[in-house]
């Protein structure tokens, strides 16, 4: 056999080898995202029907004090932000390079790190829990003491464990997503049925938060039971050589990214408290829960898609096409189950827990806007980090985070609570919805304008679905039953699903789902 001959041989195994390893990550990816609609659908169902019970039994006051305290435990995750995420590329290249080994290295130098660095957040709870009752206006209530003790047990129990949570980070690099999913399930599960029973029982908010971070123990072991079978014994590695200069760069670029995004996720009931009273939290926690469950969804997307797209990085022409894949399917996704979530808003409130509780369309519209440009900021935001540039988009995502708590407060005390997602919708406009997709665009071959324009198409392309389901709105009964209420989402979930497959995806696209489900389901 000639040498050219040879040399086609190789050519032809190396583009099949490439072109399975694509399908493989397109499987996973598909089944990653399918799980996180499983997760969410499990959690939904049983987090509604068991809010309700928490509502009747503790009332307004105390439920909004709940979610409030929920949001600033989440900002206590500091071992997370300083030592688990800045280590998401290493994890990224150790795996490209040294495969299983290489990550148990980086795994082992992180669980170093995670409880010398997290003692930050440690101690910052505790100093802050004494103010809490006073930052939600609660003094003189008779709730100060469980206020305290429920944040500090969220804050000394997630820093018991939180160090676990690093495994979850291995799954998601080997692109196993669906079983953080499924676990996920599980820790929810476990949270909001204990959090339910504590509320029954009458152990106020202290048992709430026993309750919940029975939850979160149970999720971290699963993360570990897990994860540590596709890596070899910790004992028979050497820690990861990882230079502090590299250490220091990535935990300040990551730390503060990852802080800014906690403020974009976690302000609105803080902001909310603050101004009104944790009264007020609960009609507006309650009324954005349908709105924020869809945009989970679609930024679920970004979070399945950054490990296969962060391997495709060395490929230029299978990672365009895959990028702008990806975001066309999900800024399509998002158009059709945001505008069903806005639909179903207030009908679904009303059965839920009583139209006492409903705060408003504007606030729904507002939340709308605001969750859709989360999601596509937090797209690039994960691939960026996960190769590395996380220091580049700093700047930016804390210039964003400061934008959005401050015209949150002053909208808010302009116009009420609608205008916190309004302050946040200003503060990502400005900020990180158009600046990451340019980053991440300079620095890889992409086009920002093509990659633009790719998004705002399938903006316009939705707008008719918009209108049709506009119109459906206005010829809605004032009030529904729960089987009619499930008729309409139905309805418009499987119009969206066909005004999706038919319109928003292109006809090459479609094309390359069915040879993608055909080979899942033939498996040839």
């Amino acid at each position: 056999m000639s040498r050219m001959e040879d040399k086609a041989l190789e050519v032809a195994a190396a583009e099949s080898g490439r072109a399975r390893l694509e399908l493989q990550g397109s499987h996973r990816a598909a089944l990653g995202w399918l799980a996180g609609v499983g997760q969410l659908a499990v959690t939904t169902v049983v987090s509604l029907v068991l809010t309700r019970v928490v509502v009747h039994h503790v009332g307004r006051e105390v439920y909004g004090a709940w979610r409030a305290i929920s949001q600033w435990a989440g900002y206590m995750g500091v071992g997370s932000a300083l030592a688990i995420y800045p280590a998401l590329p290493f994890f990224v290249k150790a795996r490209r390079e040294a495969g299983a080994v290489g990550m148990a290295a980086v795994l082992k130098r992180v669980l170093g790190a995670y409880y010398k660095v997290g003692a930050a957040g440690l101690l910052l709870g505790l100093l802050l829990a004494p103010l809490l009752p006073r930052l939600l206006h609660l003094r003189g209530s008779g709730h100060e003491p469980a206020v305290v003790a429920a944040f500090l047990i969220f804050v000394v129990v997630c820093y018991a464990v939180g160090g676990l949570e690093t495994y979850s980070t291995v799954l998601h690099v080997t692109e196993r997503s669906y079983f953080v999913r499924l676990i996920l399930v599980i820790q929810n599960l476990v949270s909001v049925s204990a959090v339910c029973a504590a509320a029954v029982l009458g152990w106020g908010l202290a048992g709430m938060a026993g309750g919940a971070c029975l939850g979160v123990v149970t999720g971290c072991v699963l993360f570990w039971r897990v994860a540590r079978r596709l890596l070899p014994p910790m004992r028979q590695v050497e820690s990861a050589a990882i230079s502090a200069k590299e250490v220091r760069e990535q935990t300040v670029a990551i730390s503060a990214s990852v802080y800014a995004d906690r403020v974009n996720l976690l302000s609105d009931n803080i902001v909310v408290a603050l101004l009104f009273g944790s009264g007020t939290v609960a009609s507006f926690a309650l009324t954005q829960q349908p709105i924020l469950l869809a945009g989970t969804l679609v930024k679920d997307l970004g979070r399945v898609c950054w490990a296969g797209l962060a391997r495709l990085s060395g490929d230029a022409a299978s990672h365009r096409e895959r990028l702008i894949e990806g975001l066309r399917l999900a800024t399509g996704m998002g158009c059709v189950l945001l505008a069903v979530a806005v639909v179903c808003d207030r009908p679904f409130l009303r059965l839920w827990v009583g139209s006492q509780y409903f705060a408003g369309g504007g606030l729904v519209l507002a939340t709308a806007g605001a969750a859709a440009l989360l999601a596509l900021s937090g797209f690039f935001a994960a691939l960026l980090d996960a190769n590395g540039h996380a220091q580049r988009r700093m700047k930016f995502a804390v210039g964003g985070a400061v934008l959005n708590v401050g015209s949150s407060l002053v909208f808010a005390r302009m116009w009420g609570p609608i205008g916190v997602p309004l302050g946040t919708m200003a503060g990502m406009l400005l900020t990180e919805s158009w600046f990451n997709l340019r980053l991440y665009c300079h620095l890889t071959t992409l086009r920002a304008r093509e990659v633009g324009a790719a998004v705002l198409w399938t903006v316009l392309q939705a707008v008719p679905y918009w209108l049709g389901v506009a119109y459906l709105a206005g010829r809605l009964p004032s009030r529904l039953t729960w089987i009619e209420l499930g008729g309409l989402g139905i309805m418009l979930l499987a119009s969206g699903g066909l005004y999706l497959w038919l319109v928003l995806l292109r006809g090459s696209e479609r094309r390359m789902w069915m040879l993608r489900m055909r080979a899942l389901l033939v498996r040839e």
